[in-house]
């Protein structure tokens, strides 16, 4: 993995020939003198590079962007950008759709951004640019879409074909620092864009746009040695005070999203916050941390679905006050899904070692309920779990976070009634995991069907927004379990996945944190250290041991951590401090998976009831 120059723009932006990227061939330049061909030739060239000239004399090709799903592999070169906000040198600023077409492997017809209307802005030096937008669906037609600059309207009536790459290049002048980008499609249209490719005069840099954002590169190893605090226990009480400062009115602890008009609350947003407030009040015996655990879990009880499921989002209404109509409604067309409800179940099971006697019956019954119900039966014959229902539609084929989460609720419904029925399942879900990892360090993916089109793949390590799940589910059973065998087992893919050609210390190189990602990896990355921590208990490793010891200090230290997303408080933007466009739209998640890290430093074992 590249090294990145820490007083630049972090993350894998190319920056012309003066960072030894590659510029498109001059087939792109034939490309862009007409309005559309279909794929083949024209398509070879623009994916092609070599060292080829820009646009015209004078100028360098400064940033390439490519739209579309983080989770895909892109083309070298480009600069992968998702909806979610990455730093704060460019990003969307509307929310738009991240679009996959899994089937293709050219990462040109495969990932796309598409939506109704979306606003990309880009910090740039002032001056005169040329833009080029590359735009192309192999399935379907888009537009009428006009594209805009600086406010400009500079083609109103774009339209693809499905199959057929459009190219388009426009001359700008950038004024007050910012480049700024609008599509925006007729009614009942959606506009695409797949690729955005800016030249200009050399030696133009990246610029931040937002003063107050967390900065975008890692401190150096030097840095956080000299000035990194090591105190985990002092950390964790500041972590746990600031979620309570993040509790909404209805008692809700975490992320609101807003994917369309209206606010929704995700239940596994919460579960990882809630588990840190349960962690600080073992050690700190604080009352308000279980008090605001218990307010928002007997709210998660009394929302359980007459079938033993639960919605994935939280409602702020019982089922008791709800008609058979409007739980009908539910499970016919909303989701229903066993990724983000194990998580929360395995919350409300790590909870009945601190609630009251009553509330602890209350809180086992629902969680049996829904593991005997509901998660059980989409357990597959592989020990992998599917999605359960997503939009009403159920999901029949494995998903390699859904068995993560799963794997965890039932290993700890498992730890609070001893019932050996709940370990066996939680183990089989771990072992399919497990079984499905390389030696290089990389876990296969069973990715899900509304992110991936259901293609498996071999998944960097880096990629947190799902592998922090497969972990939770393996160490919580590791943790229950006796079994010898299946013990061995995770220390062996532990081993290939921290030491592994591909693997996390690799990946690492000499920093002391991981590669800053976008806001939702950056914020699972927080919970990363608990695998090297039970690895270190699992094997003596002098490397394991040096990274856990930076990342104490990262993680202890506010202006460090707060570069993944840890406490950093919801600033005042027009499109909302709390959304995925924002750099705090992931941070109670991240102060959550944190906080558990900073807990298995303190008391080992605590977050998986063996402490």
């Amino acid at each position: 993995m590249e090294k990145h120059n820490r007083r630049r723009f972090i993350g894998n932006l190319a920056l012309g020939a003066a960072a030894g990227k590659m510029a498109p061939t001059a087939l792109v330049a034939e490309n862009l003198a007409s309005p559309g061909k279909p794929i083949g030739a024209a398509t070879q060239g623009i994916v092609a590079w070599d060292t080829a000239t820009p646009t015209r004399p004078g100028y360098d090709v400064l940033y390439c962007f490519e739209f579309g799903n983080g989770f895909q592999t892109n083309t070298p070169g480009f600069q992968p950008v998702s909806r979610v906000y990455r730093n704060s040198r460019y990003l969307w600023i509307s929310e738009i759709r991240d679009t996959t077409r899994g089937e293709e492997s050219d990462p040109l017809l495969r990932n796309s951004a598409q939506g109704t209307e979306g606003e990309f802005w880009v910090g740039m030096d002032d001056g005169d640019y040329d833009v080029t937008l590359i735009m192309v669906d192999s399935k379907q037609a888009h537009g009428p879409f006009a594209i805009y600059l600086q406010d400009q309207a500079v083609d109103p009536n774009v339209v693809t074909s499905p199959g057929h790459v459009l190219a388009r290049t426009f001359s700008t002048k950038v004024t007050q620092g910012r480049l700024k980008l609008r599509l925006r499609a007729e009614t009942g249209k959606d506009f695409v864009l797949n690729r955005m490719i800016i030249q200009g005069p050399p030696g133009k840099t990246a610029q931040r746009i937002f003063a107050g954002a967390p900065l975008d590169y890692l401190p150096t190893v030097e840095e956080v040695l000299a000035e990194g605090n090591t105190d985990s226990r002092s950390a964790l009480r500041e972590y746990c005070d600031w979620l309570l400062t993040r509790r909404l009115p209805n008692g809700f602890i975490g992320d609101a999203a807003r994917p369309g008009p209206h606010t929704h609350y995700y239940w596994y947003t919460s579960a990882y916050p809630i588990r840190t407030l349960l962690a600080g009040y073992d050690l700190f015996r604080t009352a308000a941390y279980l008090d605001a655990v218990v307010n928002i879990l007997d709210k998660l009880v009394e929302e359980q679905l007459p079938n033993g499921a639960w919605q994935q989002v939280f409602r702020d209404k019982p089922t008791r006050e709800m008609s058979s109509t409007e739980t009908d409604e539910i499970l016919k067309h909303r989701w229903v899904n066993t990724a983000d409800i194990g998580s929360i179940v395995t919350a409300l099971a790590v909870s009945c070692s601190y609630v009251s006697a009553a509330r602890k019956q209350a809180y086992i019954a629902a969680a049996q309920r829904y593991c005997d119900n509901w998660a059980a039966t989409w357990q597959l014959p592989s020990g992998a779990f599917s999605n359960g229902l997503e939009g009403g539609v159920p999901m029949r084929d494995a998903y390699s976070v859904a068995t993560g989460t799963e794997a965890a609720a039932f290993a700890a419904v498992y730890a609070i009634c001893r019932d050996p029925k709940y370990l066996q399942r939680a183990q089989r879900a771990a072992e399919f995991l497990l079984d499905n990892w390389q030696t290089d360090g990389r876990p296969i993916c069973y990715q899900d069907p509304s992110a991936n089109m259901g293609t498996k793949y071999v998944q960097p390590v880096t990629q947190f927004g799902d592998v922090l799940y497969y972990h939770d589910g393996i160490l919580f059973v590791y943790h229950q379990s006796s079994d010898p065998r299946f013990r061995e087992k995770v220390r062996k893919v532990y081993g290939w996945h921290i030491n592994g050609e591909q693997g996390l210390l690799n990946n690492l190189q000499n920093n002391p944190w991981w590669p800053l990602q976008d806001t939702w990896d950056n914020s699972k990355s927080a919970g990363m250290p608990q695998v090297l921590l039970a690895y270190r208990r699992m094997v003596k490793d002098a490397a394991v041991e040096r990274a856990v010891g930076l990342m104490r200090k990262f993680l202890c230290t506010p202006k460090f951590s707060q570069r993944i997303g840890v406490m950093v408080d919801h600033p005042d933007l027009p499109w909302g401090g709390d959304s995925l466009q924002s750099w705090a739209g992931c941070a109670v998640a991240a102060t959550g998976f944190g906080g558990m890290s900073l807990a298995e430093m303190i008391k080992p074992g605590m977050m998986y009831l063996s402490a």
